[in-house]
Order: structure tokens, then C-alpha cells, then sequence
């Protein structure tokens, strides 16, 4: 071997692990946001099941007495698994249903109706839709409940957190335990 081509497969071979460290790198940051993703989808998803322990709901006097519980989500969120593993985990306290609004059911089926992203004139229009059929609306749309949604999702560095439009909640005829309200990081 020559020396030149030795020099050329040392070369080679400083790419290589260098392009071989890059590419470890980029996996172990893009299995790092997979695993962030199905953190935040399992929080979110208890934090729907659990509104219904806080909350009662407009016709009830506790929120044990709604024994079905129904979560309507748009088709392909990526938070439907996490809501079916508490479905069947929870089987013994209520009924959980959970129904994509695609499938075509009237939004008055719903007790929760979560949305990830929605825009500022359609949350308008849901909130109208809405606010008479006893439909606990729950985004985590930047700034949902400043725009008109009842409860918003939020991250909170690397947690999780919820603020409220209790006013809107007492207007729709819902009533907030104190307790939830004591945990949300804003109440307007």
C-alpha cells in the first residue's frame, strides 16, 4: 500500500466515524422527540380523563354521577392510543368512549372535545356550537383560553400544565372543583 493511499484511507476513514457519529446523533435526537411526543400525548391524555373527576358536568350534581364519559377527538391524533390504554384501565370507575369527529357523530355526543390546533374563527364557532350542549372544549392551542376555548393545555418547560376560563365554565353551566382550580397555572 502506498503511502498516498494510506492517507486517502485514513481520510475515508475520518469521514466515515464522522459521518457516523453525525448520524447517531440525529437518531438519538429524533428518538428523543418520539419519546417527548408519547410523554406529552400520555399526560394530555390523563389530564382529559381526570377533567371528568374535577368537573361536573351541566344536569349533574357530582361528577361521579356521569357514569360514560365520552372524548371526541379529530381522526389521527396522535393522543387516540393513550386514551384507549385509560379506557381500558379504567373500565371499573365509568364508561370512556372515545370517537373521532370524523366518524361522523353530532359533536353533541361529546362531553370533551379535544383539538390540538385550531384557529382563532373556528374556536368561535365551536364555542357557539358548543357552549349549550354541555361540550368541555380543551385545546392545546397556544393561548386557547385567551380566544375563547374553556380549557388550554400548556407546556410548561418540561412539564405539562392547564389554564382555565372558569367564567366561561360557569357560563356554560359547569361547575370546577376548587381543587382543579387551585392546580391550573392561570384562571380567567
Amino acid at each position: 500500500m502506498t503511502q498516498y493511499s494510506r492517507h486517502i484511507g485514513q481520510r475515508i476513514s475520518a469521514r466515515g466515524i464522522a459521518c457516523l457519529l453525525l448520524a447517531c446523533c440525529l437518531l438519538l435526537s429524533m428518538v428523543h422527540k418520539v419519546q417527548a411526543d408519547e410523554r406529552e400525548y400520555k399526560i394530555e391524555a390523563v389530564f382529559l380523563y381526570n377533567f371528568f373527576n374535577y368537573i361536573t358536568w351541566p344536569g349533574y350534581h357530582t361528577p361521579e354521577d356521569m357514569k360514560q364519559a365520552t372524548i371526541c377527538i379529530p381522526g389521527g391524533d396522535p393522543i387516540r392510543p393513550y386514551l384507549e390504554y385509560i379506557q381500558h384501565k379504567r373500565a371499573q370507575e365509568r364508561k370512556l368512549d372515545i370517537r373521532q369527529i370524523n366518524d361522523g357523530i353530532p359533536l353533541t355526543e361529546c362531553r370533551i372535545f379535544f383539538i390540538r390546533e385550531i384557529n382563532d374563527s373556528a374556536i368561535a364557532k365551536l364555542h357557539s356550537l358548543t357552549e349549550s350542549d354541555g361540550i368541555l372544549l380543551v385545546s392545546t392551542e397556544p393561548a386557547f383560553v385567551d380566544k375563547g376555548g374553556m380549557i388550554g393545555l400548556v407546556p410548561e418547560g418540561e412539564r405539562m400544565a392547564f389554564e382555565i376560563d372558569n367564567s366561561q365554565l360557569a357560563h356554560a353551566h359547569f361547575q370546577v372543583s376548587s381543587r382543579l382550580l387551585d392546580l391550573a397555572t392561570r384562571v380567567k
